[in-house]
């Protein structure tokens, strides 16, 4: 009503999408399919609508309807690759320790030119899972059901129970992995690996191994910078079963993702 009362000419703060995207990850993730589109504003009025996962009054020291703390990371994966105008809370990007996954999405976001009105395509809507392609750029996905876009892709951001994909050779990306070299020797492995870097600048990198839906199993941040040239880490891998599973390193803006086989 209010944007209607306004002529279109204002935003507002879209609590549905909130409200619908805080029931979705209780398993119930579909929720957040009406029709063909989107649950909320976001499936009427894109361009008027603010998405958040939380704000002053839900959140933070009045903490009204709070998102559930363990699952803020879907919430953003969701509002950061849907249309909407997103928006990012102050406490969860410089007091929850999320900097850096948050920043991430960001860069999907803005790298792949995705926008209030980008179209969406769900593809899973179930108890366990959504999945959708935006804009014929981004995949994503969210809640503790597999999934993944197929061939064509390359993961760009992942953590507990969410994943993002975009597309191979998509005009408006920067080649990040042609900058950053990461690679697993021997491949398969058994036991261990040695992963051999080859750094674009100096600076600390992390280094996260997950598995095919994107599900962080192990993340190794240095305690202090490198030098930018060639790098080697030995990374045990005792502790996990025969499989194949993804090694993901990064470093500011530098990104490299190579396929590990366990036996």
């Amino acid at each position: 009503n209010w944007i209607d009362q306004a002529g279109g000419r204002t935003a507002a703060f879209d609590f549905t999408t909130k409200g619908v995207l805080q029931a979705a990850v209780d398993n119930q993730y579909w929720r957040l399919k009406v029709g063909n589109g989107p649950a909320g504003v976001i499936g009427w009025w894109p361009s008027r609508a603010v998405t958040f996962v939380d704000n002053h009054d839900t959140g933070s020291s009045q903490n009204y309807w709070p998102f559930p703390g363990g699952k803020v990371m879907q919430g953003y994966a969701y509002i950061l690759t849907h249309p909407g105008v997103p928006s990012v809370f102050w406490d969860h990007y410089f007091d929850w320790g999320l900097t850096d996954d948050i920043r991430e999405l960001m860069r999907v976001r803005k790298d792949n030119g995705i926008h209030s009105e980008s179209p969406v395509n769900i593809l899973e809507a179930r108890g366990d899972l959504y999945a959708a392609i935006i804009d014929n750029k981004v995949a994503m996905k969210i809640g503790p059901g597999s999934w993944w876009p197929g061939t064509g892709w390359t993961l760009r951001a992942s953590g507990n129970d969410y994943a993002v994909w975009e597309r191979n050779g998509a005009k408006s990306l920067p080649s990040h992995d042609s900058q950053l070299i990461a690679e697993a020797r021997p491949n398969p492995a058994s036991g261990s690996t040695e992963l051999q870097l080859q750094l674009p600048a100096a600076g600390r990198y992390t280094i996260r191994l997950l598995d095919l839906n994107g599900r962080r199993l192990r993340t190794v941040t240095q305690s202090s910078a490198s030098k930018a040239g060639s790098q080697r880490l030995s990374l045990d891998l005792a502790d996990y079963p025969p499989g194949v599973y993804l090694i993901r390193v990064g470093m500011e803006k530098h990104f490299s993702t190579t396929k590990l086989i366990i036996r």
